[in-house]
């Protein structure tokens, strides 16, 4: 697979390419010499573009997190336990590590598992709050049509919730 790049400066366009495995890059400069390259290291190659234009290269699935947006930690207690209380949603006050072994691969296992858990969230968001007047309503029409079930609250809250049912009295 070879990728050409425009050049803007002049007509020759710039060919990368892969050189038999992954581990190798070539570099041609196209129409002037199409058969002349040159092959490097391709991590010789991405740290030096890296360098050079100031930029991270990551996977294209990769989830960046800019250390300066991070919230600073605080140790407080009598641990002192790694606390963080600012930049936290509503309702959170503080996250800490409450085992004295707690090690840095541990809190990125659970920083993994919280993203994760947004990651579901935002394809599967929760269901949206009903009201309970609207629950004790529909309940009360599921009873009134003669359906016999010990959970009608439930069944009308789940019913509510998906957003297709709605209550019209």
């Amino acid at each position: 697979m070879t990728i050409t790049i425009k050049s803007t400066l002049a007509d020759t366009p710039l060919v990368l390419g892969a050189v038999g495995t992954s581990e190798t890059v070539k570099i041609s400069l196209g129409r002037i010499s199409p058969s002349g390259f040159s092959v490097f290291h391709r991590a010789d190659f991405l740290a030096a573009v890296e360098a050079e234009l100031g930029v991270r290269i990551v996977p294209a699935d990769s989830i960046v997190i800019e250390r300066s947006g991070l919230s600073p930690v605080a140790l407080t207690g009598s641990g002192p336990w790694p606390t963080v209380s600012e930049g936290l949603p509503d309702g959170v006050y503080s996250v800490q590590a409450f085992r004295p072994n707690f090690t840095p691969d541990g809190a990125m296992q659970i920083a993994r598992a919280w993203v994760a858990i947004a990651e579901y969230q935002t394809d599967h968001p929760p269901l949206p709050p009903v009201s309970d007047e609207d629950v004790e309503t529909l309940a009360g029409l599921l009873l009134a049509e003669g359906l016999r079930s010990v959970g009608f609250a439930t069944v009308a809250r789940r019913l509510l919730a998906t957003g297709k049912v709605e209550v019209r009295t």
